[in-house]
């Protein structure tokens, strides 16, 4: 996968094992750049489980920055999450309190508690655990009792906050971080208490796809997308509809906030299997609007579009076929600014093979009775095939 997220001047690029910041505003030069190796310190002991590390590639596939941008984390498919801060002169280093974690199972989403005190991490085994970032919070961390929410085993350290009985997609929490919010494959979001998530406020449900994009909306508002294609606008307090609408272009994949505001917000929605944006806006009469789908690249052949920002004036967008800046009636690839720099070109280069580990068409529930059959059939070539037979 690959992501963009922006702060001020900084864009963040993270693509395949590569993290790169440029500075939009000086000619996009190169802030930052760091091709990842797994840390030497596996916290296992089985030969086995330290193989796998080794040849699990270091494959970025979540990642996220700090309201402040003074932070940023992304976790890999061998399943370790790396801390970065930014120092006094503006320069990213590994955060020296906690450089790295090692996570259970492979992530899904990454945020920071708004206090700056905690790193949250949910994973497809539908947990959202929480990581000490200063001293204090590191050592009251130790003091826990080392189990996941579950109640299995966990000596890789964090806490556990939230179970859910399917795959986590995506969570946000409020300005004042006392509540979690947290959607599922099973169309549920969960409405928790934070940190005592134990005590859960509400379970929402209306949507009738997975919920793939989480958004915490200013005045007890909350707002999900889902592969229903539904946008849902929650009440908080009452854990009641507010409003909703179906943008009418399939699975949604991403929604990101362009504006926001006390009585409205313009959000940017991307989709699955399209190369095309929309940006929907909701006004203070209660009114939808939702735009014409905006093209999110040149429509290369077998192009995909795998995320988008917004600087305030135009969008950016990254696609298997590179990075381009999208103004009201022009598309310009950005590609060509990068010429001569070795490490743009090996995150572009890296950008053409590149897919997406979570397919929507993989996370669709399939409730026909034979999907009972096929994944009989699966379990029993897995069972043969390590028997040898």
């Amino acid at each position: 996968m690959a992501f963009l997220h922006l702060h001020n001047n900084e864009l963040f690029i993270f693509v395949k094992d590569q993290v790169c910041i440029l500075d939009k505003n000086n000619d996009w030069k190169v802030k930052f750049s760091k091709r990842l190796q797994l840390p030497s310190d596996i916290p296992h002991t089985k030969e086995e489980t330290i193989n796998h590390y080794k040849e699990t590639p270091s494959d970025i596939i979540c990642a996220n920055i700090s309201k402040d941008g003074k932070k940023m984390c992304f976790a890999t498919a061998n399943k370790v999450a790396y801390v970065y801060s930014k120092d006094s002169n503006g320069n990213f280093y590994p955060y020296p309190e906690r450089p790295y974690v090692f996570v259970v199972k492979a992530s899904t989403s990454i945020g920071f508690s708004n206090s700056g005190t905690h790193l949250l991490i949910s994973d497809r085994h539908g947990t959202v655990t929480r990581y000490g970032l200063t001293k204090e919070t590191i050592e009251a961390e130790r003091r826990v009792k080392k189990i996941s929410v579950f109640g299995e085993p966990n000596e890789l350290g964090g806490e556990g906050l939230v179970g859910h009985v399917s795959m986590i997609f995506d969570f946000d929490i409020n300005e004042d971080d006392s509540l979690l919010f947290t959607g599922d494959r099973d169309e549920k979001i969960k409405v928790s208490h934070y940190p005592d998530s134990y005590n859960i406020e509400h379970i929402l449900l209306g949507h009738q796809g997975y919920v793939s994009s989480v958004v915490y909306i200013l005045n007890n508002r909350l707002l999900t997308g889902s592969s229903d294609g539904n946008l849902i606008l929650w009440n908080i307090s009452t854990g009641s509809i507010i409003s909703k609408i179906n943008v009418q272009h399939g699975p949604i994949r991403r929604v990101k906030v362009k504006h926001i505001s006390e009585s409205e917000f313009s959000v940017i929605v991307t989709y699955e299997n399209i190369e095309s944006f929309s940006i929907v806006n909701y006004n203070s009469s209660g009114e939808w609007n939702v735009s014409p789908l905006i093209q999110g690249n040149q429509k290369t052949e077998n192009d995909f579009l795998f995320d988008i920002v917004f600087d305030g004036n135009n969008f950016i967008t990254i696609n298997k076929s590179g990075f381009y800046e999208i103004k009201t009636s022009e598309i310009s690839c950005l590609n060509d600014k990068f010429v001569g720099n070795e490490e743009m070109k090996y995150i572009i280069e890296s950008l053409i093979p590149l897919t997406d580990p979570l397919p929507a068409l993989s996370l669709i529930k399939n409730t026909d009775s034979k999907n009972i059959l096929e994944y009989m059939r699966r379990k029993t070539i897995r069972t043969l095939a390590v028997k040898g037979q």
